[in-house]
């Protein structure tokens, strides 16, 4: 334990040329900090706290415009989202897994995308009426090389006839496009307005 030396004896060891032992610091007394010093610490304290509270802020109104967000704003960015899947090669065959189920059934619902078969849509315009089938005649072919690619790889090859008849520059949609693959159930798959594709071994 530290003991207290009385006042008398420290000052007959500062007679005696004697070096007095300090006080301890529990016993000195208090001293404030400088002016200047607290009033530096001061600005430094309040600039924190003015910069939390517009960080707090910002972070409210990102919050908030996200939350907010108008329905057309909402459809901008599914339509956004869209956009960047048509500039691709097969722009014109849409995976449900390209989009996020929130743009699937927003773009859907405002007649941007119809859907082929299941998991599998192409984009149309919402001006069309019900029915309309020029949205689908002018993908079919994009389409089909698109489906077909992603289930058959590089493993699959149109019929003779459908064949000749593209080289000859006929593009007509056919009733059911006959296709060949080792990969082929025989199966036919049917698609919008009455169409088919019919892959075989």
């Amino acid at each position: 334990m530290t003991q207290t030396v009385p006042r008398k004896v420290l000052l007959r060891k500062r007679r005696h040329g004697q070096r007095a032992m300090p006080a301890p610091r529990s016993q000195q007394p208090f001293r404030r900090a400088p002016q200047k010093l607290r009033i530096v610490r001061h600005d430094k304290l309040m600039d924190a706290q003015h910069l939390t509270l517009i960080c707090a802020q910002r972070q409210k109104l990102i919050l908030g415009h996200t939350l907010l967000a108008t329905p057309a704003e909402k459809l901008a960015q599914s339509l956004e989202a869209l956009g960047k899947l048509q500039t691709a090669d097969t722009g014109a065959a849409i995976r449900a897994s390209d989009l996020s189920r929130t743009h699937r059934e927003r773009l859907r619902s405002s007649g941007f995308l119809q859907e082929v078969i299941r998991g599998w849509y192409i984009p149309s315009r919402p001006d069309e009426a019900e029915g309309e089938s020029t949205a689908w005649y002018a993908s079919f072919w994009r389409f089909c090389a698109a489906y077909l690619k992603q289930r058959f790889r590089s493993e699959w090859c149109l019929s003779p006839e459908h064949s000749l008849s593209l080289h000859a520059g006929n593009w007509t949609v056919p009733r059911q496009l006959i296709v060949r693959s080792p990969r082929a159930r025989n199966r036919v798959t049917n698609l919008r307005h009455r169409t088919s594709l019919s892959p075989r071994r």
